[in-house]
């Protein structure tokens, strides 16, 4: 491949990528991903506990709690990662 043939190529190539839309997470996209996945992750906590405690009332308790922290952590982790700049 000739010298002048690598550079056109990538130029293509920037070409291409400056075209490419940009994929900016919204808050609210953050938001829907979070819920979405911990509503996954409270029908497996809660057979864990159940499973552990055999009791209702407190596998409730613990799911909810633990749950509702980890929405939080997980709505602030994606808000963290969508101010830095791209890598």
């Amino acid at each position: 491949m000739s010298f002048s043939r690598r550079n056109s190529w990538t130029d293509l190539q920037k070409q291409s990528i400056k075209n490419m839309p940009e994929m900016i997470e919204s808050k609210k996209r953050s938001l829907l991903k979070a819920i979405s996945y911990r509503v996954i992750c409270v029908i497996s906590m809660m057979v864990i506990t159940l499973l552990i405690t055999k009791n209702v009332s407190q596998s409730v308790y613990i799911t909810v709690v633990f749950q509702t922290i980890q929405t939080a952590l997980y709505y602030l982790h994606e808000r963290l990662w969508a101010q830095l700049p791209n890598i």
